[in-house]
């Protein structure tokens, strides 16, 4: 374990500053009719930001950003409200600011994997693979197990309706608000082995259209789109996007990203069916190559 945190650390801490770059760019929008670079004319500077060590898996949701610090031995969750998330201070870079801890004293969680809905609510897996579900107010609103306590837990997607969605390496499951299972369908034949003792990883991802559908994004070169006949009929459709690599889509508080290979991000409209260009990685000074996580 010493030896994982010893050299992934790294790794991670890169990915998530390089995902936060992003942030500041909402506000900085610039049009000129002298420019001529930039999507409809505006370019975006990004701005960086410095982080706390062991801060990770960032995701705005409901106005506010979430996210993850590793104390040692135990995750928190923290969450500030996005216009106040990044302090500047006196000093010249902005630095996250410290945040709300979500999680009562002494409650350890046992996967990176958590979520939270636009009311409020938080979900998280804890010590004994239980999956809570903590109400805006502190309380809690339900602690339950509908999978197979062998399996691993991959990603987690708050529905419409207060529905959550649970990907494990060997099935998809949708609880409704009070934990109970309302469907299922398997995701087996998309899981992959690794590790060194050969241990099942659930290598799919879930995500969430800016019009509410849920999407499986797979480890075998595919997108699938869950959709339910009739209530509790769960099954995956194979979803394509003419000229779209499926490894490219990514999730975020909007709906699907989608960073193309002409260096631009784009935003999947469901409704449309279409893609919006929102900026160009080169004119913010940004480069999009090993991109991963969610777009904040």
């Amino acid at each position: 374990m010493d030896l994982q945190k010893k050299f992934f650390r790294p790794r991670i801490v890169w990915f998530v500053v390089f995902l936060l770059l992003p942030v500041a760019i909402p506000g900085c929008g610039r049009k000129d009719d002298a420019y001529s670079l930039g999507i409809d004319g505006h370019v975006y500077v990004a701005e960086q930001v410095e982080l706390p060590e062991g801060a990770m898996e960032y995701k705005v949701r409901g106005g506010y950003l979430y996210w993850l610090e590793d104390r040692g031995n135990r995750f928190g969750i923290y969450r500030a409200p996005v216009e106040a998330a990044f302090e500047r201070g006196t000093a010249s870079t902005p630095s996250l600011s410290q945040g709300e801890e979500l999680l009562p004293a002494g409650t350890v969680i046992s996967s990176r994997q958590y979520e939270a809905d636009g009311e409020g609510n938080l979900y998280y897996v804890d010590r004994d693979n239980l999956l809570v579900k903590r109400r805006p107010d502190g309380t809690e609103g339900y602690r339950v197990q509908p999978w197979d306590g062998r399996e691993g837990i991959s990603s987690l997607a708050a529905g419409d309706g207060g529905r959550l969605y649970v990907a494990t390496d060997a099935s998809i499951y949708a609880l409704d608000g009070e934990g109970n299972v309302e469907g299922q369908v398997s995701v087996g034949e998309y899981t992959r082995m690794e590790g060194f003792s050969g241990e099942t990883h659930a290598m799919g991802y879930l995500l969430k259209g800016d019009d509410g559908g849920i999407y499986y994004r797979t480890d075998h070169s595919q997108m699938m789109k869950i959709e339910e006949e009739s209530p509790g009929n769960l099954h995956l459709k194979a979803w394509e996007a003419p000229g779209k690599a499926w490894h490219r889509f990514l999730p975020s508080s909007q709906g699907m990203m989608y960073s193309g290979e002409d260096g631009t991000l784009y935003q999947y409209r469901e409704r449309e069916a279409a893609f919006e260009a929102l900026l160009r990685w080169a004119d913010s000074d940004l480069s999009e190559n090993g991109l991963y996580g969610e777009i904040l």
